[in-house]
């Protein structure tokens, strides 16, 4: 399956700035996908305590390295350029302008921001694990997060269960079900990344109704460009009485 996914992406597509301040990630730790390790990136400056990146593509840790080089070793003002010209790993053809990437990221809003995460990087490591989030309990303990993260991951879902011989419904919930074994008690899933919530809203109603034991919240911000709206669907896990 990793096969599918080989190529990075240069930046995140996603605006983080519009949506991690929603899931409070200050002393917090963190599993999240994202092979342009702009997720964790950003987690790290917005104060995670614990940052693993987990992804199925297995050129991410490698370009994880690559990326934290880049940033130590450049200005802000270069480092969209250095990125988008290395040619050690293979890139997707999905890029935004510098000023685009800007604003999606914290971490390059400003000279302080990006001074802030220099510094955070040489006090902190972010850990990779590489796996497939269908096979988590192949690649990860018993551990528990506060946060997860599946940016986008859930659109592909097609291809996870071609070979499952299941439902999409009992597919989804069977997933949920182990996914919320690695949360902790009070902590939150960002489930699915929607582009466009007007484009979106057929499949939170079908994905509600698939997972109805539990409660999703659709929550709404901008987009990078500031003229439509995404949205993130989220879960927290409650303690039972």
């Amino acid at each position: 399956m990793s096969n599918i996914f080989q190529k990075v992406y240069p930046f995140t597509t996603e605006n983080i700035a519009g949506y991690f301040p929603i899931l409070k990630l200050e002393n917090k730790s963190l599993l999240t996908v994202g092979s342009s390790a702009d997720q964790a990136l950003n987690a790290l400056l917005l104060g995670a305590s614990r940052v693993v990146l987990y992804d199925i593509n297995p050129n991410t840790y490698e370009y994880l390295k690559l990326k934290k080089e880049m940033i130590l070793g450049e200005k802000r003002e270069n480092i969209y350029k250095r990125i988008i010209s290395q040619k050690i790993i293979s890139q997707t053809e999905e890029l935004f302008s510098w000023r685009d990437v800007q604003n999606m990221n914290p971490y390059l809003h400003d000279d302080s921001s990006y001074e802030k995460l220099q510094q955070v990087l040489k006090e902190k490591e972010i850990e990779f694990k590489e796996g497939n989030i269908f096979t988590m309990e192949e690649t990860l303990s018993n551990e528990q997060f506060d946060r997860i993260i599946f940016s986008n991951i859930l659109q592909y879902l097609p291809i996870f269960i071609k070979d499952s011989n299941k439902s999409k419904e009992e597919f989804l919930k069977e997933n949920f079900e182990k996914w919320l074994s690695y949360l902790k008690e009070d902590g939150i899933i960002q489930l699915l990344y929607y582009y466009g919530i007007n484009n979106n809203l057929n499949d939170y109603i079908e994905t509600s109704h698939i997972l109805n034991e539990y409660v999703l919240y659709l929550q709404t911000f901008s987009d990078f460009q500031g003229d439509k709206e995404d949205g993130i669907v989220t879960y927290q896990k409650r303690r039972k009485d």
